[in-house]
């Protein structure tokens, strides 16, 4: 076999790789839903302890699953995917500041807008980070 048919083979391997990295929608429907639990829980005077601790969980456990199915394993993406996700955790932690406010001026109802905003944002981010990792994969040299 010459080299130019193993790299011929590698960049099959390649796309094939690449076109099994999706955004399931329960992938970005979990992770939405643990911006949601954030951001609503000053609503309810919640223990943000317990909230962080149960996202991680979460967020572990949805990792754990999309790796489990897909066979991707995300770590090794390189560096636009994780400015992703801290851009993720940036607007999260601005829009519960936001949901803190509107608690403390006793407008509980307006933390709706945050929440939708927050659940939006993250769903949207999830596949954001996934299509980078497929580009990402599909053109690596």
């Amino acid at each position: 076999m010459e080299s130019k048919d193993i790299l011929n083979e590698l960049d099959a391997d390649r796309t094939a790789l690449a076109k099994r990295v999706k955004t399931p929608w329960w992938l970005a429907g979990g992770f939405g839903l643990m911006a949601v639990t954030f951001v609503i829980s000053p609503a309810f005077g919640g223990n943000a302890n317990g909230v962080i601790i149960s996202s991680v969980v979460m967020a572990i456990a949805l990792i754990a699953v999309y790796r489990a199915r897909t066979g991707i394993k995300i770590a090794g993406s390189g560096t636009r995917p994780w400015l992703i996700v801290l851009s993720g955790l940036v607007i999260v932690l601005a829009l519960f500041s936001v949901s803190l406010g509107l608690a403390s001026l006793g407008l509980s109802w307006w933390i709706a807008l945050p929440t939708l905003a927050a659940f939006a944002a993250v769903a949207s981010l999830t596949f954001l980070f996934t299509r980078v990792v497929r580009e990402r994969i599909r053109h690596v040299r």
